[in-house]
């Protein structure tokens, strides 16, 4: 296995990748996987956004925690082999036609595009192999930073269950989310975001041609703030669009996408209006 200095966050491509997307690659999970991934969720950051809830897991019950429930399961890797995150599909019910999705991200890649578009060739490849009426996301306060990367998608907020899950030493609530294959495709079909991650669609009606200059971006960001009227580039992030910081997260994990690199956090430090992040795209002339 080929190791960065750190000791982890690269892996030898020693299988062909189960998708290729624009930036990441899609292999299936193998114990090659273990060490990389075992060593992430020792990192607080990381292991707080996963369904182990910050705890510590040993080495010896990594692998059965790891495939609990899993029906699939790919690592999301960079073009370069670092090990971007995890992406599984876990209680399947073949009767009720519906499962789970988790992800987590290490931690240089937490609320990353990267993960956006590691995560949308995942839920493709699900809705293409398996008959799911729907398919959903438990999130709670801890496990937020990840899963914003994945709420731009299409997911839609079903409620939420108090007090459900003891994370910490307290209780918490979980919030739930949902996603269709019918609300994917609209989701891919109609976003620039979302097409520029592949044009090897296999889960939606028609293969889309890739765009990236950002014209859909305003109308991304009214879907977030659920703002009633245009966003317009004026609108500031906070005080106008009204984003916390899942929104915020949701909103960079989509750029990110688009533009098909990272931002340099210091742009995101002094970016106040959506002007600023439409000035990220040079095709729009503003």
């Amino acid at each position: 296995m080929n190791q960065n200095p750190a000791g982890y966050g690269r892996t030898s491509q020693i299988a062909a990748p189960l998708r290729t997307g624009r930036r990441v690659n899609l292999l299936s999970l193998n114990p090659t996987h273990y060490p990389i991934l075992h060593q992430a969720l020792s990192d607080p950051r990381v292991s707080r956004t996963w369904r182990s809830r910050g705890r510590t897991i040993s080495s010896e019950r990594f692998e059965r925690e790891l495939l609990e429930g899993v029906e699939l399961a790919a690592v999301v890797v960079s073009n370069q082999g670092d090990v971007i995150g995890l992406t599984q599909m876990l209680f399947y019910a073949s009767i009720d036609q519906h499962a789970e999705l988790a992800v987590f991200a290490t931690a240089d890649y937490i609320g990353s595009g990267k993960l956006l578009e590691g995560a949308a060739i995942f839920i493709d490849e699900i809705f293409a192999s398996f008959p799911l009426r729907k398919l959903y996301v438990h999130m709670t306060s801890t496990t937020a930073a990840s899963v914003a990367s994945v709420l731009a998608l299409g997911f839609e907020t079903e409620g939420t269950l108090r007090g459900h899950l003891y994370v910490e030493g307290a209780f918490v609530d979980v919030k739930i989310a949902s996603i269709t294959p019918a609300a994917f495709a609209t989701g891919i079909c109609g976003s620039a975001v979302l097409r520029s991650a592949t044009t090897e669609w296999k889960g939606v009606p028609h293969v889309v041609t890739p765009e990236t200059d950002g014209s859909d971006l305003p109308g991304q960001l009214r879907r977030i703030s659920g703002l009633e009227r245009p966003v317009l580039p004026d609108d500031r992030l906070v005080e106008d669009l009204q984003l916390d910081s899942l929104g915020i997260a949701e909103v960079v994990a989509l750029v990110e996408s688009c533009l098909g690199r990272d931002i340099a956090d210091g742009y995101l430090v002094h970016a106040r209006t959506v002007g600023d992040l439409l000035r990220l795209f040079p095709a729009l002339g503003i």
